[in-house]
């Protein structure tokens, strides 16, 4: 995406589609014999031109670093929302698929919060949320029952929308026909693992739309190399083999889970798997969590060798600040989106005698725990900056330099720790 488009479309990749092909009608449908939840698609509005030839789709990937334990911060989606609200006219953006993983660990406490702030823009823009690993229990399919998740997302959520059209039996397979291009689009928003009967839903949906233009979404798809060229993952071989290869009125296929983001070309008639997110990862993804030590009789870490302060860089460009407080039993970890590469970033580590916030270009990011943090705890051993370190031994690295450091004995706002130093 370039800088003219994010300027109207913000942080989110937005595909942008135009179509010439004939409209076709649409019905509701369920997998086997037993009924599945439907709607009726109507005529969508809201100051959106369903029949211009130019319009965009908004694409969100895994949300769920705004939605973890005690250091859930939802506000960065609340302004996503409000935004793509607001732009809904200029962009004129059709509909907004979530790609999964809408929270971390998929407890009930997330799942309610992530549903309250999904009210900013339900009954504006309509859109569908499917189902992530870290939503559900990873290890089954979409067989498994009742979840916290499909209380909150399943299809009663959804039964309002405009341009809702059904959901399998079970629940966690839904289908949206939205019109957009003066002409209807089938959207397809698939389980992180779907089971047999979830595919034969699939086909059904298909085989009951045959001229729509049809796009599919699911969590788990394909996965890229540092170079951008994606190949399928287990699970999406197995979705091409029994659903999109067969299928070739599904021209594009959508999902999260995996970075770095990349995109391929595969052939039925035409099947195109871009990356679901603007740029280097830029918000959100996969957290390969790493251990942090707790010393000076702390119990929350695994070894006494690691720094009790550390700001550092994972392989994947992630920003990590922990600190092991004087006082409490806890080790507070900061973590960052993706840095980008090529020019500086300031940081900024600030705490104001309770907490720790990290800003990362003057901004507050989006996973500072609030947990309290008071003071360093300390064998009086270094703390560490730009690298990880065990036994007083630098371990990962980050490849770049390191400019103006500062340490204060005072908070800062960001006004001040932003201005350039005398």
């Amino acid at each position: 995406m370039d800088a003219a488009e994010r300027k109207h479309l913000g942080r989110r990749t937005l595909l942008r589609a135009t179509a010439v092909i004939p409209a076709a009608g649409t019905v509701a449908v369920a997998s086997g014999t037993t009924p599945g939840y439907a709607g009726t698609p109507k005529p969508d509005g809201h100051h959106y031109d369903s029949a211009s030839p130019r319009f965009s789709l908004a694409i969100l990937p895994d949300t769920q670093y705004l939605f973890d334990a005690d250091s859930s911060d939802p506000e960065p989606l609340r302004a996503t929302f409000r935004y793509l609200v607001s732009q809904r006219e200029d962009a004129n953006i059709a509909f907004m698929a979530h790609l999964g993983d809408v929270t971390e660990h998929g407890s009930r406490e997330e799942i309610s919060l992530a549903a309250t702030v999904f009210g900013t823009i339900h009954g504006k823009v309509p859109y569908s949320v499917l189902a992530g690993n870290h939503d559900i229990d990873s290890g089954t399919d979409d067989q498994r029952g009742d979840s916290a998740y499909l209380d909150a997302f399943g299809p009663r959520r959804f039964s309002s929308m405009p341009t809702f059209g059904g959901a399998s039996a079970d629940g966690y397979n839904s289908y949206h026909v939205l019109r957009a291009g003066g002409r209807e689009w089938l959207v397809l928003a698939l389980d992180w693992r779907v089971s047999a009967s979830g595919l034969e839903w699939a086909r059904k949906v298909l085989d009951a739309h045959p001229t729509l233009p049809a796009i599919l979404t699911t969590h788990d798809l394909a996965w890229a190399d540092d170079d951008g060229a994606a190949q399928l993952s287990d699970n999406g071989r197995r979705l091409w083999d029994g659903l999109i290869r067969g299928n070739d009125q599904i021209f594009l296929a959508l999902s999260g889970h995996y970075w770095p983001p990349g995109r391929t070309i595969l052939t039925n008639d035409a099947v195109k798997l871009p990356d679901p997110f603007e740029g280097d990862h830029a918000w959100m993804g996969i957290l390969s969590w790493e251990g942090r030590n707790g010393d000076a009789g702390k119990t929350t870490g695994w070894s006494p060798d690691e720094p009790t302060c550390s700001l550092d860089v994972t392989p994947e460009r992630f920003l990590q600040f922990v600190v092991y407080p004087q006082v409490q039993d806890a080790d507070p970890t900061s973590w960052s989106h993706a840095l980008p590469v090529g020019r500086w970033t300031h940081v900024a580590v600030v705490n104001d005698g309770h907490h720790t916030v990290v800003y990362v270009d003057g901004s507050k990011i989006a996973r500072n725990p609030t947990q309290p943090s008071t003071g360093i705890a300390t064998l009086g051993k270094p703390f560490v900056i730009g690298a990880t370190q065990f036994q007083e031994k630098f371990g990962q690295g980050f490849y770049g330099w390191i400019g103006d450091t500062r340490i204060v004995g005072r908070a800062l706002r960001p006004k001040d720790f932003m201005t350039s130093p005398a």
